[in-house]
């Protein structure tokens, strides 16, 4: 997906949309995308969201199943988001990791732990996902979940800055 500042034309939306509607998962996600945040002349619709990631996650796709579970954490329906996110990481997406680090972290259907949440958001990490590097970064800056460093916290947020 483009920068959030870059606008996309009309032909892109109807080719996504066209995908989406013949099948293709990516064009599933991408069109939920666009309906959950409301961008690029798409008007925001929720519902309109979760049928595309549901849609995509019913065809096996990982992230279809991460964006499911982050939207249904987001209300508050916390057992089918744990479901959710679960089942996103056993395609390995790394969202899916990141969300359940989440839940871990604030306790949003699962015990709160910090331990889990870092180990979580360190194996988004790993895959790359930029705001589980942030975060476990943070979570390095103040020791919760893993022992406290300065330079290895500061060595993650680094890793973020240069990349953005």
């Amino acid at each position: 997906m483009p920068k959030s500042d870059q606008r996309m034309d009309k032909g892109t939306i109807e080719y996504l949309d066209y995908c989406a509607h013949i099948g293709d998962a990516t064009g599933k996600v991408a069109m939920g995308h666009l309906y959950h945040s409301g961008t690029h002349g798409v008007p925001c619709d929720r519902r309109a969201a979760a049928h595309w990631f549901r849609s995509a996650a019913h065809q096996g796709d990982g992230m279809g199943h991460a964006n499911l579970g982050m939207m249904q954490l987001r209300e508050r329906r916390f057992r089918s988001a744990i479901r959710s996110l679960r089942r996103a990481t056993k395609f390995r997406e790394a969202s899916g990791y990141a969300g359940l680090a989440f839940a871990s972290l604030y306790g949003a259907g699962l015990p709160q732990s910090d331990e889990r949440a870092a180990k979580s958001f360190a194996l988004a990490a790993k895959m790359g996902h930029l705001d589980s590097i942030y975060n476990l970064g943070v979570l390095t800056l103040t020791g919760k979940g893993v022992p406290a460093s300065r330079a290895d916290g500061f060595r993650l947020l680094s890793v973020v800055l240069h990349v953005r």
